[in-house]
C-alpha cells in the first residue's frame, strides 16, 4: 500500500512558518516533531516558499495551472470547427512563448 499523502491548511503553515521564526521551540527538526510532520524537510520547504513568496507561496497549488495547453492533447475532434479552434488557441500560446523567451534573451544581451 501506498503512503498517505497529508494535506495542510494554510493557516497550518503559517502557524509553523511563525513558531519557527520565534525560535523557542528549537529547530527544524523539533519543531517539525512537535507538530507532528512525516519529515521535517516539509518544513524547510515551507520556510522557503515563505521567504520567497510571502503568504501565498504557502497556498495549496495542486490544480491551478494556467496554461490553455494543459491536459493531454485530443486526437479526434468532434467537428472541423472544434480542430481549428484547438489549434488557434495552441498557435496563440506559442506565439505568447516564443515572445516571452526573445524577451529574456535580450534582457540577458543588454547584461553582458
Amino acid at each position: 500500500m501506498g503512503k498517505k499523502c497529508n494535506t495542510y491548511s494554510t493557516k497550518f503553515k503559517i502557524n509553523a512558518v511563525e513558531r519557527y521564526n520565534i525560535g523557542d521551540e528549537g529547530g527544524v527538526k523539533a519543531l517539525s516533531k512537535i507538530l507532528g510532520l512525516r519529515s521535517h524537510n516539509l518544513l524547510t520547504l515551507w520556510l522557503k516558499k515563505y521567504n520567497e513568496f510571502g503568504i501565498a507561496g504557502l497556498e495549496n497549488q495542486r490544480g491551478k495551472t494556467q496554461s490553455p495547453m494543459r491536459g493531454r492533447p485530443k486526437k479526434n475532434f468532434d467537428s472541423p470547427e472544434e480542430e481549428i479552434t484547438r489549434l488557434r488557441a495552441e498557435n496563440e500560446y506559442l506565439k505568447k512563448l516564443l515572445e516571452s523567451k526573445q524577451e529574456d534573451i535580450k534582457k540577458k544581451e543588454n547584461i553582458k
